[in-house]
C-alpha cells in the first residue's frame, strides 16, 4: 500500500510530543512490511526538503503565504484552516497516488482531506482540543503554556477560537473513513463527547521501539530517582509530584525527582505557574525541555517513572520507560492505566493526590530489587504487546478497512474481524 502520514510533528526537526514519537515509530515498521510509505510535515516557516530516512519518505514544506490571512481573528482560526489547506495542496503536488492517508484529529491537519473525499481516510485519535481546553492549556501566541487570558475580553475571544477549532477537528474525524484510538479510555471520551459513534473507534495501541531503550542499565542499580516527563502544564499536574517528593524525603531524604520537560520561567527562575511560589522544590530537578536523543540517559539514571496526569491519552512517555526496564505510577485517567494494572507493571492513582502518588512510589524507592523485577516485567510486556511490527499489522487490517468503506465496499462500522491484544482490551 502508500500510505501517506500527515503530521507536523517528526523528529528530529519537529519532534515535539507523542504524535511526533508515534508517528516516528510506525511509519517505519510500515515501511519494513513492504509498504510505500511518505510523512507529509507542514509547519510555518519550515524550510522545504524531501528525503529518506529508515526507508520512509519525509516532506517537509512550509505553509504556503495567502494575502490576509494573518488578519483572521484567533489562533485556532488560522491554524486549523491553513494546516489543511497546507496538506491539501501538499499532497496534490507529491503526485503520489496514495492509497490511505492517515492524519491526527489534533490541529486538524486532515480537515480538507476527509472533506475532499477523494481519498480514504483514516483519523487517530490524539487528544482533541476541546479537553486541552478543559484543563486550561489551551495556547495563545504570546505564551504557548499561558493557562488563562489576562482579560475578559481574550477570554471570550479565546472560547469562541476553541470552539472553532474544536468544531473542525470534530469535521475531520467524522468524515473519515475510519478511526482509531490508542487507547479505550480515550476513544468513551470522544464518543460520550459526541463526537462520533463509539463502534466506529478501533482501539489500536501506539507501538513502542524496545530496541532503542535496550542496554540500559537495571533499575536495581539506582538511586531513589522518580523521573517525570511531560510539559509543564496543568493537564500534566507535575506540582502533585512535586508535592509527593517534599512527602517521601520527610522519612527519605534521598529520594529526589527529575522534571523533564518544556517550561516558561517566573523572575525567581521556577516554572511560570501559579503554585510555583507555594511549592518547596527541594531535592526536585527541573531539566527544562530535553531533545529525545537524551531521553535514555535520563531514563537509566531513575529508579521509577511516574505520570500524574488529569488526561493522557495513552502516554508514549510512559511506554518509554517500561521499555527502559522501569516500573510506572500512573494516574486512573492515563489510557495506560488499564494495561498497567492487569499487568503488574506499576500503581494507579487517583488524580491530584499527592499523598496516595507518594504511597504508590515508597515500595519502588526503599527496595531497587523491587523495582528492577516490576521493571524486567514491564519491559517483556511492552515488547510483546507494542512490538512495532505486530502493531504495524493491525494498522494494516485498519487501512484494508478504511478503502473498502470508502469505496462503498463495507461499512466503516464493521471492519473485518481482529484478534484483540492484551494491550488492546
Amino acid at each position: 500500500m502508500r500510505i501517506l502520514f500527515l503530521s507536523a510533528e517528526y523528529p528530529p526537526e519537529t519532534g515535539w510530543g507523542g504524535m511526533g514519537s508515534y508517528v516516528a515509530c510506525i511509519a517505519p515498521a510500515l515501511s519494513a512490511r513492504g509498504h510505500d510509505v511518505h510523512v507529509l510535515s507542514c509547519v510555518a516557516g519550515q524550510a522545504r526538503s524531501d528525503r529518506i530516512d529508515q526507508g520512509v519518505s519525509i516532506h517537509r514544506r512550509p505553509y504556503p503565504r495567502i494575502p490576509g490571512f494573518g488578519r483572521i481573528p484567533g489562533y485556532f482560526r488560522r491554524e486549523t484552516i491553513l494546516a489543511g489547506i497546507a496538506a491539501f495542496l501538499e499532497i496534490v503536488r507529491l503526485k503520489v497516488n496514495f492509497d490511505v492517508v492517515e492524519f491526527t484529529d489534533r490541529g486538524a491537519e486532515g480537515w480538507m482531506v476527509a472533506a475532499a473525499r477523494r481519498l480514504p481516510t483514516v483519523a487517530q485519535l490524539h487528544t482533541p482540543l476541546y479537553i486541552l481546553a478543559e484543563y486550561g492549556v489551551v495556547p495563545d501566541q504570546q505564551n504557548p503554556l499561558r493557562s488563562k487570558p489576562a482579560t475578559w475580553d481574550d477570554f471570550l475571544c479565546n472560547q469562541a477560537d476553541v470552539r472553532f477549532g474544536s468544531w473542525i477537528e470534530r469535521f475531520a474525524v467524522r468524515h473519515a473513513s475510519a478511526v482509531t484510538s490508542p487507547s479505550a479510555m480515550l476513544a468513551d471520551e470522544v464518543a460520550a463527547a459526541k463526537w462520533i459513534d463509539r463502534s466506529r473507534i478501533k482501539v489500536v495501541p501506539t507501538a513502542i521501539d524496545a530496541n532503542r531503550w535496550s542496554g540500559i542499565r537495571s533499575a536495581a542499580d539506582t538511586e531513589p530517582i522518580v523521573q517525570f516527563c511531560g510539559r509543564f502544564e496543568r493537564r500534566k499536574s507535575p506540582e502533585t509530584l512535586i508535592d509527593a517528593i517534599a512527602i517521601l524525603r520527610r522519612e527519605l531524604p534521598k529520594v529526589t525527582g527529575s522534571f523533564a520537560g518544556a517550561y516558561h520561567t517566573n523572575t525567581a527562575r521556577l516554572p511560570a505557574m501559579p503554585w510555583s511560589p507555594r511549592k518547596n522544590f527541594e531535592g526536585c530537578t527541573l531539566l527544562g525541555h530535553m531533545p529525545r536523543s537524551s531521553l535514555p540517559e535520563s531514563l537509566e539514571a531513575c529508579r521509577v517513572f511516574a505520570q500524574p496526569s488529569l488526561f493522557e491519552n495513552f502516554s508514549v512517555a510512559a511506554l518509554e520507560a517500561m521499555a527502559a526496564g522501569r516500573p510506572v505510577v500512573l494516574t486512573s485517567k492515563c489510557g495506560l492505566a488499564d494495561f498497567v494494572k492487569q499487568n503488574h507493571l506499576g500503581e494507579i492513582v487517583s488524580p491530584n493526590d499527592a499523598p496516595a502518588l507518594a504511597t504508590a512510589l515508597r515500595p519502588y524507592l526503599t527496595d531497587s530489587s523491587y523495582a528492577a523485577e516490576v521493571g524486567a516485567r514491564a519491559r517483556d510486556v511492552v515488547c510483546r504487546e507494542m512490538d512495532p511490527n505486530k502493531i504495524a499489522s493491525i494498522r494494516e487490517q485498519v487501512y484494508r478497512a478504511a478503502v473498502r468503506s470508502f469505496h462503498g465496499q463495507a461499512r466503516v462500522a464493521s471492519p473485518e474481524p481482529i484478534e484483540e491484544s492484551a494491550a488492546e482490551r
